[in-house]
């Protein structure tokens, strides 16, 4: 994005952290994702885990007009279903008003979950390992869980070699998820930018 381009807003959902000292539920963003989302051009507006009114988030949606919607990591799907509620609502919503939509690692899962598809427990899924498909390069892994199969609708992008899908993308909607983390590489990698930038644009 140049001194010309108007602001790119991006929607990011948030992780949600428990206090149990002090029975305190906080929502985070892990700045690293911040950090990738502004190192592609886009601005990113984290929101609540609490905003599950859909009239207001459609309201909110529809101010602000973000270029697209992450779905973020952190926390497997029932441990908080406030942002479980708030992430299904969010993909109704950006179905509804055609807005684009990339999930990373429990991003996808929650993707999966709306369009009907379980999640199966995965082992050696923590640490560095081998994808193919569309590219096949090394990527990073943090998950314990995965989809049982692809979406009704969707098509697979990226699998590991153990069989696992590690990315999907829609063939009716603007939605692509992965299961990888590309703001928790150490050095970044231009392909997850640029295929960011091309999705979102």
């Amino acid at each position: 994005m140049n001194s010309t381009d108007a602001l790119q807003l991006v929607v990011v959902s948030q992780r949600t952290l428990f206090n149990p000292k002090r029975a305190e539920i906080f929502d985070a963003l892990e700045q690293n994702l911040s950090s990738w989302l502004a190192s592609a051009g886009y601005f990113p507006c984290s929101i609540p885990n609490g905003a599950v009114d859909k009239k207001l988030l459609k309201e909110f949606l529809v101010r602000v007009s973000p270029v697209g919607v992450v779905l973020s990591g952190g926390n497997d799907i029932g441990e908080c279903k406030q942002r479980d509620a708030l992430e299904f609502a969010l993909i109704e919503l950006c179905l509804d008003l055609s807005i684009p939509i990339f999930g990373i690692c429990r991003g996808m899962q929650i993707v999966g979950n709306y369009f009907d598809v379980k999640l199966i427990k995965v082992s050696n899924h923590v640490g560095i390992h081998r994808i193919s498909g569309e590219h096949s390069r090394n990527v990073n892994s943090f998950h314990n869980y995965a989809l049982a199969s692809c979406p009704i609708g969707f098509e697979i992008t990226s699998i590991a070699e153990d069989g696992v899908i590690e990315g999907i993308r829609s063939t009716k909607y603007r939605i692509n998820c992965c299961m990888w983390h590309p703001e928790r590489e150490k050095r970044w990698d231009s392909l997850d930018i640029q295929e960011l930038r091309n999705f979102f644009d």
